[in-house]
């Protein structure tokens, strides 16, 4: 097909940019979607049409045919960006003076490339270190990952072609992979002896994914020694030894060299393209005047959103944690650091800064995100994800959620900081799609499958919400009974003087009129039916008020959820969306609410079109509640509200009492 650029695409000043003339930002509008789509002889049209097409890229929006389509120039960046694609999109130039792009041609990695990629970011005397950024790209740290596990830390010696205790300090790779169906080899108790011999490996060589034997060659040819892959180096069918190694699973990721991330949609056959067997890369490019070519790029984050492998709870921790990323996606191969990025597909010398990837690690040195907004970003992310064993829905964030609580120097409760718990329990369910998830309570995350979001807050002010709008004291009954308080500023060295530090400090005490709300301690005479609870119990004394609820009439999509909640004078005072199945209550129902925190107006989150500002103030704020149902003396949350303070003494029958909730 002969190709000439149209009337329209030929005002671009191609040959200017071309040789680095028009540097500032301009910007042309090509025509409506279906014009570009008629111009067939047009090579930037056709470029643009199968740019907005392409399902790798990540559009703002899907397009209508009527829509006008516009190109941005961004000069001092050197790329060109459409009004469609989202920033993870640009089209940069293959040819010239602001040549950023490359065609991959190579069926098969170029090694030394990659070995490139990893000496820049590990020399400490290049200038990708020499910044500000240098503390959170480091060398990994040579340390012991833990002393209870070290005895038993294992890799695989891809020069020995066996299993082996890891030397002190070794430098190793980790493999984050899908597992999915098909053959597998597994360290097992009965096979851990004879894999561990020199070429232990041989025998059970054909029953091994691709993915790890291909994992294997390359770090041998990248000169490396030492791969630790989760199913070969954790024994699987011991207990104990499951329990360390996942103990200590984000210590393992993070002093890695790096981390091999494995994409394919097939799991552990596929492989990773262009190390056994060629690859083709995937790219959009065209030629629209004669020796200037353009090529479409995506970000790496981009790509991996739409694989099997963002989809999958534990690659979410393995993927955060790692302090450097080698990444086999859409069959070309990506480099990433806390600090930069490389690509197949991009001139070495023009790495891009990861900003995305500094936001989601949560290290003590990171004093512009508190913890608890840093686990809304987590919780936002890898609640949605699938997991084969629902009992690992605390393990596969357990290494994500001990950092977080290192950072404010105290304990965790079902993966939860107790050193501000309230801030932890109002998490809400997105689109109403979550349902319980068993061996797990329902006060917290972990007890619930799907995706879950927090409310909007100010991380600024973290310890004086915790100061001002929360009153419980916190107590937790293990199984056999015993009673303990949630949090002991002493267990884990809280430093009280350090506010960046969230935590409880000061406390305020809960008033109501006349009604007594003194009483705070846990009652030794509860016993309830515990038995087969094997997670601990909130013991707590609060607020409880009942409430009439009605069908909400908010057309958002989540009817069956959510309910308006009305006073004894059947007057609006708040919100109720209930947690799990279809709740399908009629028009009058009462509820039971417990009111957990107080909140001065409401935030930008999925309810504030229903709230009035004005009479929210008038109201005197809001109280954050949970909708729960008893059974056998153990209450549960079964849904999250929110309602007018002044609503609690005009609350129906038996109005509001000072009550002690065991809630599981």
């Amino acid at each position: 097909m002969e190709s000439q650029l149209c009337e329209v695409c030929t005002e671009i000043p191609f040959q200017d940019i071309h040789d680095g003339i028009l540097l500032g930002t301009e910007i042309w509008e090509i025509g409506t979607l279906e014009q570009l789509r008629q111009r067939t002889n047009c090579p930037l049209c056709r470029l643009l049409v199968e740019t907005t097409d392409d399902e790798k890229v990540y559009t703002r929006f899907t397009p209508h045919e009527a829509y006008r389509i516009t190109l941005k120039w961004y000069g001092p960046s050197k790329y060109f960006a459409t009004n469609v694609s989202a920033s993870t999109t640009q089209i940069v130039l293959m040819t010239g003076r602001q040549r950023l792009g490359l065609e991959v041609t190579d069926e098969y990695i170029d090694i030394s490339r990659i070995r490139s990629w990893i000496d820049k970011c590990a020399s400490s005397g290049s200038d990708h270190n020499s910044d500000r950024y240098l503390s959170i790209c480091p060398p990994p740290q040579l340390r012991v990952l833990n002393d209870a596990y070290v005895e038993s830390f294992r890799v695989i010696d891809v020069h020995s072609h066996c299993i082996v205790k890891a030397p002190i300090n070794s430098t190793y790779v980790t493999l984050s992979y899908v597992w999915g169906t098909g053959p597998k080899c597994f360290l097992l108790q009965d096979n851990k002896d004879e894999l561990m011999r020199p070429n232990g490996l041989a025998r059970y060589w054909n029953t091994i994914p691709l993915t790890i034997k291909d994992a294997i060659k390359l770090v041998r040819k990248l000169g490396l020694q030492y791969l630790w892959v989760d199913s070969l180096c954790l024994v699987q069918d011991d207990g104990e030894d499951m329990k360390r190694g996942i103990s200590v699973m984000d210590d393992i990721y993070e002093q890695s060299l790096f981390t091999l991330v494995a994409s394919g949609g097939g799991g552990t056959s596929s492989g990773l393209p262009g190390i056994s067997q060629p690859r083709k890369a995937s790219q959009i490019m065209g030629e629209v005047l004669p020796g200037i070519r353009l090529l479409v790029s995506h970000e790496m984050d981009a790509l991996l959103r739409q694989t099997p492998y963002d989809k999958r709870a534990w690659t979410y921790q393995e993927y955060v944690l790692a302090r450097r990323k080698l990444v086999f996606v859409n069959n070309m191969v990506y480099f990433q650091c806390q600090n930069a990025t490389w690509s197949e597909d991009s001139l070495d010398g023009d790495s891009t800064r990861n900003m995305e990837t500094m936001l989601y690690v949560a290290r003590t040195e990171y004093d512009f995100m508190n913890t608890f907004s840093i686990f809304t970003i987590y919780l936002f992310y890898y609640s949605p994800r699938d997991m084969t064993y629902q009992s690992d829905g605390l393990n596969a964030m357990a290494g994500l959620c001990r950092r977080l609580a290192e950072r404010d120097r105290c304990g965790l409760l079902q993966g939860i900081p107790v050193s501000s718990f309230d801030l932890y329990l109002v998490f809400q369910p997105v689109n109403g799609r979550v349902k319980r998830r068993e061996g797990f309570p329902s006060w917290s995350w972990a007890g619930w499958i799907g995706p879950l979001q927090y409310r909007t807050f100010d991380p600024e002010d973290a310890n004086g919400w915790l100061r001002d709008n929360t009153w419980i004291i916190w107590y937790k009954r293990s199984v056999s009974g015993v009673v303990s308080p949630v949090w002991d500023p002493d267990e884990n060295g809280f430093d009280s003087a350090n506010t960046d530090v969230v935590g409880y400090r000061e406390r305020r005490s809960f008033q109501l009129g006349d009604i007594c709300t003194t009483h705070t301690t846990p009652s030794p005479d509860l016993a309830p039916k515990t038995a087969n609870r094997p997670y601990p119990m909130l013991q707590f004394w609060t607020i409880a008020a009942f409430y009439t609820i009605s069908k909400s009439e908010l057309d958002e999509g989540l009817e069956d959820s959510r309910y308006d909640v009305y006073d004894m004078c059947q007057q609006f005072c708040g919100f109720l969306l209930t947690d799990g199945a279809r709740r399908d209550f009629e028009s009058g129902r009462v509820v039971e609410l417990i009111m957990l925190s107080e909140e001065e107006e409401v935030g930008d989150g999925m309810y504030a079109s229903r709230f009035d500002r004005d009479e929210i103030k008038q109201n005197g704020g809001l109280y954050w509640g949970l909708y729960i149902e008893w059974e056998d003396g153990v209450a549960e949350r079964r849904g999250i509200c929110q309602v007018y303070k002044t609503a609690l003494e005009r609350s129906v029958e038996p109005g509001p009492v000072w009550k002690e909730i065991i809630l599981g």
